[in-house]
């Protein structure tokens, strides 16, 4: 008997399903590996890989904000709509676990509450450089700017490629060869840098929106190759400790790996409770997100009391990392629905 598949025609049916991909591969980017020697490397260059996660979510977040926007005509009212059902769905989130996780580890892993609380400081990732909570820093911004990139995509698709190559190159240009300040150099590396994928993935829905075939123009033998080349690649950086150039490699590694994934489903090749268990995890990544290391620092600082042996340490508190933090984003996503009165994006699969 062969096992139920779930048919897709487009990459947006597929999109909480490789969101859900994405975040499992953050998820265990901040996993805890307490290896050295050679093993210490081959980990450290498999979570840095890991890291193209992001990328992948940034695509299929511009994917998503395109097709958000094309539902209407751009105005000030359609615009403000727009904003206001992304904040809902990333504001109170943010804020409630940000309190939950300060509580968690205070009683915890001993951390005082103020400590604990401004890692999720918003701007402190444009005043100070702090990492604690860039992505929300970051996704914010690119949301706030996105219908004016909509606009221009809308009326010249050759003038929005050539401004955001510029905007690439530039910012490229002045990690590599320009002394900044360290802010700015943190801001430019994690939000102009990276932004490149947001937009590409804008540029890519635009594309699919006048064919649905445009996006799988590519064979999979062509983005397979693409794939592991750019993985040989970014072997090769890891080796010789080029990271910048490295991360560079996470845009053509992101859009190969997104668009093959995509592709086997469309095939058919997607099982329905795989591609159910991970379009809903996909659905809760903002949670799962925010309380991820969070969640990590707590078992480990009490299952370290416990266990002696690091290796069996490190499966106990990635399993626990995992379980642990599905379980209390699923909590929270239900419970903020609820507060906002459904005005959230995201919905759970249901088939």
């Amino acid at each position: 008997m062969s096992r139920e598949k779930v048919p897709l025609r487009t990459l947006g049916d597929c999109r909480s399903f490789l969101m859900g991909i994405a975040i499992l591969m953050i998820i265990f980017c901040h996993g805890y590996y307490p290896f050295s020697g050679v093993y210490g490397k081959v980990f450290d260059s498999v979570t840095s890989f890991l890291q193209s996660g992001v990328e992948v979510f940034l695509f299929l977040s511009g994917y998503g904000c395109f097709y958000s926007l094309s539902k209407t005509e751009v105005t000030a009212k359609s615009v403000f709509r727009f904003y206001s059902r992304r904040f809902i769905r990333i504001i109170p989130a943010w804020f409630f676990i940000a309190l939950f996780s300060a509580a968690l580890k205070y009683f915890f892993a001993g951390v005082e509450f103020y400590d604990g609380l401004s890692q999720f400081s918003l701007l402190a990732f444009f005043t100070k450089g702090s990492l604690g909570c860039w992505f929300i820093s970051v996704i914010l911004v690119l949301y706030l700017v996105s219908p004016f990139f909509y606009e221009l995509l809308k009326r010249s698709a050759g003038i929005y490629k050539l401004v955001c190559t510029l905007i690439f190159v530039a910012s490229a240009a002045v990690i590599l060869f320009v002394k900044t300040d360290p802010v700015l150099d943190v801001v430019n590396r994690m939000l102009i840098n990276r932004s490149a994928m947001f937009w590409l993935g804008m540029y890519a829905a635009d594309k699919v929106s006048r064919d649905q075939n445009a996006v799988s123009a590519l064979s999979k033998r062509q983005l397979s190759v693409l794939l592991c080349l750019g993985i040989l690649l970014f072997a090769a950086a890891m080796i010789f400790e080029w990271k910048f150039y490295a991360r560079l490699l996470f845009v053509p590694i992101a859009y190969a790996a997104t668009l093959l994934l995509s592709k086997s489903t469309y095939t058919g090749h997607a099982p329905a409770p795989c591609f159910k268990l991970l379009s809903n995890l996909g659905v809760i990544t903002l949670e799962c997100y925010l309380l991820n290391e969070n969640v990590r620092a707590c078992v480990y600082t009490v299952c370290k009391q416990f266990i002696s042996n690091q290796i069996f340490l490190s499966l106990i508190v990635n399993a626990g990392m995992l379980l642990g933090t599905a379980v209390l984003a699923w909590a929270f996503h239900q419970a903020l629905g609820k507060l906002t009165a459904g005005n959230r994006t995201g919905k759970l699969y249901q088939k």
